[in-house]
């Protein structure tokens, strides 16, 4: 209020901190396998969609996300950069290029540089499908057939050998002509 009685309108701000990184999410798509204890993480193909979504929640979310990620090759020696770079969204979706081993290195940001952890995992781009073999014969088992399960294996070109377990409903008969089909899933 002035000395004439004029009063100014109030003005009211309010300021919200955000205190918390975005939420980071990585999606395999299919088709993908665990790689078990290789210290590689996946199996994937150039088909497989790899998604990365960045998400600001919380109490008071500054938003404005940016995913940032680097690609990289093995060739054999030492990792080789495929592919970098940053994009100011909540997803982005990528495939690897190339059958070899990927590592795959990413975090988000949000406004106000709240940063995510660094993810980084490794991916083995297979194409080539395993060639799955058996001992088993097409003989004639007779009236009383004995049991014998085959051995399965599968050679594949990154896992190397794999035994496999082989499996069946039983033997199925017309009189003394019985049949028996195995099976064996890699």
């Amino acid at each position: 209020v002035d000395e004439f009685g004029h009063e100014e309108t109030p003005v009211r701000e309010c300021y919200f901190v955000d205190h918390t990184a975005p939420t980071m999410e990585k999606i395999v798509g299919w088709p993908k396998a665990p790689m078990g204890d290789t210290g590689l993480d996946w199996y994937v193909t150039t088909a497989t969609d790899i998604e990365l979504t960045c998400l600001d929640e919380g109490d008071h979310p500054s938003h404005g996300e940016t995913i940032y990620w680097n690609s990289t090759k093995w060739n054999g020696t030492d990792w080789v950069e495929m592919d970098s770079g940053s994009v100011e969204d909540t997803s982005y979706m990528f495939n690897f290029e190339g059958v070899s081993k990927h590592k795959l290195e990413w975090y988000c940001e949000d406004a106000v540089g709240k940063r995510g952890d660094t993810d980084v995992e490794y991916f083995d781009v297979d194409e080539e499908a395993p060639v799955i073999t058996s001992n088993s014969t097409s003989d004639d088992l007779g009236c009383n057939p004995e049991i014998v399960p085959p051995l399965f294996k599968a050679d594949d070109n990154c896992a190397g050998e794999i035994d496999l377990e082989a499996s069946t409903e039983g033997p199925m008969n017309d009189g003394c002509n019985y049949t028996q089909t195995w099976t064996a899933t890699y």
